[in-house]
C-alpha cells in the first residue's frame, strides 16, 4: 500500500489539480507582519489579528489554524467557545466539524469526527491531513492508513505546506529518510516561517549520517528568524547535547535578552554558568533575573537542588534572597492587577470525575461556594514544587472557598490509577480533596500544562484561569477568590 502510495505521488508530479491548494496569503501576511509569535505579547497581537481576518475567511483553514495555534496558549476556554460559535454559524462545512473538533474534543472522539468529516469531503486536503494525524493518536498506529492519507492530500495539494510536512514526517518515522528529504525540503520552501519543517529536515538529515548539515540549517533558520523561541529552544538542547557551550552561551544569552520572561530566561542562564562552575557568572546571572522581575525562590531551589549548598555558601546568595524577597514585595501591586486583568464569563463545561471514596463530582455539585479547580498529576515535578503554596492557601482560603484537585493525564494503567492518587495523597498529605477526572474533561477546560487552575464563582461560572506553573500562587489564587466573592 505504501509503495503504491509512493509510485502514485511520482507519476502525479507536475501534473495539474482541480484546485489550486497553496499558501494562505492571509498567514503568509501575518507570518510577515508577526515572524515570532510565540511569546505572550505576540501571540496576543497575531491571535486578534487573526481572529478578524477569519470572520472574512471562515473557510481558510490555515488561518484557523494558525489562529488556534496561538490562541490555545492564551485563553483555551475562549477559544473552545468561539469555535463552537462557528461551528453552529457553518454546521454542514467539513472543516467546522474537525476545527471545532480539535479544540474541544478529546483524542477517540476527534477521531470519529475527522473520519465524519472525511466522508462528507473526501478530497478536501486539510480534513485527509488532520484524520491522518488523528490516526497515529489510535492504538495500535495504523502508519499505512496514516501515510496514505497524507499522500493523497499531497496529491491533491501538491504545494501545502502541513501536506509535505505531513508525508516527510510519516516517512521519516517508517525509516525511510531518503524518500522523506524531499518532502520536508519543499515544505521549508512553501512556508519558510515554520521552523517545525527545518527542525523535520534536520532529523532526516541525522538520519542519514548528516547531522552537522542539519544543524547547520536550523543555524541558517535563526539567523532568518532572530528571535524564534521554537528554534532557539532546539539548538540550545543540541548544544547541551554536545556540551557545546561556546555556541550555547550567546545563544542562550541572545534568548534571554530578547525574551527575559520575567527573569526566568536568566535564571536558565545561570544555570548553563553553573554547570561551567563560573559562580562569578552565575551570581551575575541570577542578579540580573531579580532586575528583570525573579523573585521565586521556591523554584531558584528546585532549580539548583544539586547546587545548592555550594551557593549558601556564598555570601552573595544571601543577598540574592533579600533582593528576590524585595522584588516580590514591590511588584505586588502590579502583580495583584495582572492576575485579575483578563477575568472570564463562561459556564463550566461538564466534569466527569470520581473521588478516592467512590463519589462523583459534577458541575452542578459546585455551585452555592466559590471553587478552585487544580487540575494535576504525579508526574508533574511543577505540581510538586506547587504543593506547599497550595496547602498553604488550603489553610488561609477565605470561608465559603472550596479547593478541588482534579488528576488529570495520569501515566499508568486505569486499574492501577486510583491506588496511585491515593498513594501520592497519603504520601505529600494534601488535605483537600481529589477526583480523578477524565482527559474529556481537561480538554473542555482548555487544560494544556500542569499543575493549571480554574476558579469557578458560586453560580458555576468560570471568572479566572491560570495555565501551568506560577511563582507564589497562594497569592494569585486569594487575589481571585476575593475579586470573585467580592
Amino acid at each position: 500500500m505504501l509503495l503504491t502510495s509512493l509510485l502514485l505521488f511520482g507519476s502525479l508530479v507536475g501534473c495539474s489539480t482541480k484546485e489550486s491548494y497553496t499558501f494562505s496569503p492571509q498567514v503568509e501576511g501575518l507570518w510577515e507582519r508577526h515572524p515570532s509569535p510565540w511569546d505572550s505579547a505576540s501571540a496576543h497581537e497575531a491571535a486578534l489579528e487573526a481572529s478578524e481576518l477569519l470572520k472574512q475567511h471562515p473557510r481558510d483553514f490555515q488561518l484557523a489554524r494558525y489562529y488556534m495555534e496561538r490562541m490555545e496558549k492564551i485563553d483555551p476556554v475562549a477559544l473552545g467557545v468561539e469555535f463552537d460559535r462557528y461551528r453552529l454559524e457553518y454546521p454542514t462545512d467539513p472543516r467546522w466539524m474537525v476545527l471545532d473538533a480539535l479544540v474541544n474534543l478529546s483524542r477517540n472522539e476527534l477521531f470519529d469526527q475527522t473520519k465524519l468529516a472525511l466522508e462528507l469531503a473526501p478530497d478536501d486536503p486539510y480534513i485527509l491531513i488532520e484524520h491522518s494525524r488523528a490516526v497515529l493518536t489510535r492504538k495500535p498506529v495504523m502508519l499505512e492508513d496514516a501515510t496514505d492519507l497524507a499522500f493523497k492530500a499531497v496529491e491533491i495539494a501538491p504545494d501545502l505546506p502541513d501536506a509535505n510536512g505531513m508525508v516527510a514526517y510519516l516517512l521519516l518515522y517508517l525509516r525511510q529518510p531518503n524518500q522523506a528529504l524531499p518532502f520536508a525540503n519543499h515544505a521549508a520552501e512553501l512556508n519558510p516561517w515554520e521552523f517545525g519543517f527545518v527542525e523535520t529536515e534536520a532529523q532526516i538529515l541525522a538520519k542519514l549520517n548528516q547531522r552537522d548539515q542539519g544543524l547547520m540549517k536550523m543555524e541558517d533558520f535563526l539567523k532568518a528568524h532572530p528571535g524564534n523561541p521554537h528554534a532557539i529552544s532546539t539548538l540550545l538542547d543540541l548544544y547541551l547535547e554536545d556540551r557545546d557551550w561556546d555556541r550555547m552561551i550567546p545563544l542562550k544569552r541572545l534568548a534571554a535578552e530578547a525574551s527575559p520572561s520575567g527573569g526566568m530566561a536568566w535564571v536558565e542562564l545561570a544555570l548553563v554558568f553553573k554547570r561551567q562552575e563560573s559562580l562569578d557568572s552565575t551570581f551575575s546571572s541570577l542578579n540580573t533575573a531579580v532586575d528583570e522581575g525573579f523573585f521565586d525562590i521556591p523554584f531558584l531551589e528546585f532549580a539548583f537542588e544539586g547546587d545548592l549548598n555550594l551557593l549558601k555558601a556564598d555570601n552573595r546568595y544571601k543577598h540574592l534572597l533579600i533582593r528576590m524577597r524585595q522584588k516580590r514585595t514591590e511588584t505586588e501591586g502590579a502583580r495583584r492587577a495582572e492576575a485579575l486583568s483578563s477575568p472570564l464569563q463562561f459556564p463550566a463545561p461538564a466534569i466527569n470525575a470520581v473521588s478516592l471514596d467512590g463519589d462523583w463530582l459534577s458541575s452542578e455539585t459546585l455551585r452555592g461556594e466559590v471553587t478552585v479547580l487544580v487540575f494535576w498529576s504525579t508526574w508533574s515535578g511543577w505540581a510538586k514544587i506547587t504543593e506547599p503554596r497550595l496547602k498553604q492557601f488550603y489553610r488561609s482560603r477565605p470561608k465559603g472557598v472550596n479547593l478541588i484537585g482534579l488528576n488529570v493525564m495520569e501515566r499508568v494503567e486505569p486499574d492501577r490509577r486510583m491506588e496511585l492518587v491515593s498513594r501520592y495523597r497519603q504520601d505529600r498529605s494534601l488535605p483537600w480533596q481529589n477526583y480523578l477526572a477524565d482527559d474529556v474533561t481537561a480538554r473542555k477546560f482548555g487544560i494544556q500544562a500542569l499543575p493549571s487552575y480554574v476558579v469557578l464563582d458560586k453560580e458555576g461560572i468560570i471568572r479566572y484561569h491560570v495555565i501551568g506553573y506560577t511563582p507564589y500562587v497562594e497569592e494569585v489564587l486569594g487575589w481571585m477568590v476575593e475579586e470573585v466573592g467580592s
